[in-house]
């Protein structure tokens, strides 16, 4: 097992998604604030395509808008396109539900919803091409579909693809230099010995500038490529990473 000990970390800080580690970002506060529409009433029903290529984060910000949902005392419900019968067997075994596990999906969807108005609807990878051909015809369909049923409400979903007729696109961007800056900080500060060492120790910050540029601004591929390098390092005991080419 490769000891991180050597940088003052008690555990590799890069191999998982951490949403304690999640950057609040302009899409975050984009979508926070149509949550608060929602319930102060200023807007009765909404659906949103969260789009983003693969590493982007779109899992994880509809994660983090369900939390903060859930905070303010407003229904939500997290929908994986990828494995829906498991996660609608979860759903189905909650008091409020009180539905047959072979319910009909959109069905039991909008019973949830319009009983627990006003709710929120994360569905997350509505792309994947065994579910989606065309991605934007299909994914659209399914949206409007549990939308017009809805008596209120708000719906994200997460797609590959931007173009969605008729329904208005929050699109992730690549990350800043100095967000990856903070993204990196705030990663090895979850599982920092002590909290008083230089923040991004092994990485000069002209290191992470660098490999953010070299990744596009990739969130997930520069999380891959961090792992990567720290565990190296560790392994060949080098103190200071300062240059992608290395260690």
């Amino acid at each position: 097992m490769t000891d991180y000990r050597l940088f003052g970390l008690r555990e590799k800080p890069f191999e998982q998604h951490l949403l304690d580690a999640h950057l609040e970002r302009s899409v975050d506060l984009e979508l926070a604030a149509i949550v608060n529409e929602l319930k102060s009433g200023e807007i009765a029903k909404v659906a949103i395509s969260l789009s983003g290529s693969e590493g982007y984060g779109k899992t994880e910000t509809l994660r983090i808008l369900e939390a903060k949902t859930n905070r303010v005392g407003i229904y939500a419900l997290f929908l994986d396109a990828n494995n829906i019968s498991t996660t609608m067997a979860g759903i189905v075994k909650k008091p409020f539900l009180k539905l047959k596990k072979d319910a009909n999906i959109e069905k039991a969807i909008v019973f949830a919803m319009n009983k627990h108005k006003p709710s929120v609807l994360l569905f997350d990878n509505l792309h994947e091409p065994e579910l989606v051909t065309p991605p934007r015809s299909v994914a659209t369909s399914v949206v409007n579909s549990i939308f017009d049923k809805l008596d209120s409400g708000m719906i994200v979903f997460s797609s590959s693809e931007s173009h969605t007729p008729d329904i208005p696109v929050v699109e992730l961007p690549p990350l800043t230099d100095e967000e990856a800056i903070l993204i990196v900080g705030k990663r090895l500060a979850l599982v920092r010995y002590s909290q008083n060492m230089d923040p991004l120790y092994p990485f000069s910050r002209s290191f992470i500038r660098e490999l953010n540029r070299e990744v596009g601004g990739n969130p997930g591929f520069l999380i891959e490529r961090l792992n990567d390098i720290l565990k190296e390092a560790a392994e060949k005991k080098i103190l200071c990473i300062a240059d992608v080419k290395k260690p």
